[in-house]
């Protein structure tokens, strides 16, 4: 019996090593999967999957559409912390996607302005993707709907901080409470963010007239106190940003954030090819792993650096979990902020960025 024993533990091991190579070799190949399908296994082993992105892009839309509307997304995860949003109003935003009357001004509050923005027109996706999350809401019972958490600092417009009270709300110190008493509810959620705050410089915010400083905070003068959100101003970030949400998190809560970055294009004519002929040319929404696979090799090369225009940093491991690819570089658009207006590409939106805020790279 005990020969019979040793020689099951052998073949066990045996198959156990086997089975970890045949892994270790798929996970070097890692093939582009359906996105969708993708970030639904990612919530498998996280309880938070963070989504990078460039905000504004259209074809977003239709990624979310699918995601949101599967019914494995509404059972397993139904939280969207959503950081366009002031967490002031949350109650207005709770009382919109469960489908009660609110008025375009209402919604608009909770949205413009907010710590990070002054009152700004906003991409026409925004009010797009939280139509559907309400769309979606009329056909789920009570208790089984969708939740967006807004995780924007709370600002009230009569009462903004004031510079003499030293440095406003720290965003990404923010958004990390609101992710934090998810994970302390034992839930899921979908983390839709600028690609920043997932990235390995992080993304604090420093006092107005300091790199990254918030637009929105006042100021003493001898009428009063002015807003201080100069519309030509213009805001460098240096190299050196310190801590941002993912890391705030990890720190408590190791592994606990999948972060999802979007395909942007590359500098290099010749990378960017056969990135995105690997990832299938385009024809749908893929998502491929990044660390320890062929898509860390090509971004690691010196010649694959990002596209320069974005400001993005050249690849290192802590950059992400997973490569989004949404469409090729070349034909994604931003959208209007109105809802006569006309899309225009994102490499133009690329350089009217770097003309507002231009950001020191390595």
């Amino acid at each position: 019996m005990r020969l019979i024993s040793l020689v099951g533990l052998v073949l066990v091991l045996l198959l156990g090593a086997v089975g970890v190579s045949a892994q270790e070799a798929a996970t070097q190949e890692a093939p582009p999967q359906d996105a969708v399908e993708g970030l639904l296994a990612a919530f498998q082993n996280h309880p938070i999957v963070g989504i990078g992105e460039f905000h504004g892009v259209e074809q977003y839309m239709p990624l979310y559409e699918r995601l949101l509307r599967d019914s494995r997304f509404i059972a397993e995860v139904g939280n969207i912390v959503f950081e366009t949003g002031n967490s002031f109003y949350q109650d207005v935003m709770d009382r919109y996607i469960a489908g009660e009357a609110i008025s375009d001004q209402e919604l608009l509050q909770t949205l413009s302005p907010t710590i990070a923005y002054g009152p700004t027109p906003l991409p026409q996706t925004i009010f797009q993707f939280l139509a559907l999350v309400r769309e979606i809401n009329q056909g789920l019972p009570e208790g089984e709907q969708l939740r967006v958490l807004l995780a924007d600092p709370p600002l009230d417009p009569a009462n903004p901080p004031s510079m003499a009270g030293g440095p406003p709300p720290n965003r990404d110190e923010h958004m990390a409470q609101i992710i934090e008493q998810v994970l302390a509810n034992g839930e899921k959620a979908l983390f839709i963010v600028g690609s920043t705050h997932l990235m390995p410089q992080g993304f604090p915010f420093a006092l107005p007239g300091e790199a990254g400083g918030p637009m929105i905070i006042t100021q003493p003068s001898e009428g009063g106190a002015t807003v201080v959100a100069p519309s030509d101003a213009q805001v460098p970030l240096p190299l050196d940003l310190g801590r941002n949400v993912r890391q705030i998190v990890e720190e408590r809560h190791p592994g606990a954030i999948y972060a999802v970055q979007l395909h942007m294009g590359l500098a290099q004519t010749l990378c960017n090819a056969e990135l995105e002929a690997r990832l299938g040319g385009g024809a749908t929404p893929v998502l491929v792993a990044m660390r320890g696979t062929w898509l860390e090799e090509l971004l690691s090369r010196p010649e694959c650096a990002s596209l320069e225009a974005n400001g993005m940093p050249r690849y290192v491991s802590t950059w992400g979990d997973a490569y989004l690819m949404l469409a090729p570089a070349d034909v994604l658009t931003i959208a209007p902020t109105s809802p006569d207006g006309a899309s225009i590409p994102l490499f133009d939106a690329f350089r009217d960025l770097q003309a507002l805020m231009p950001v020191s790279a390595p």
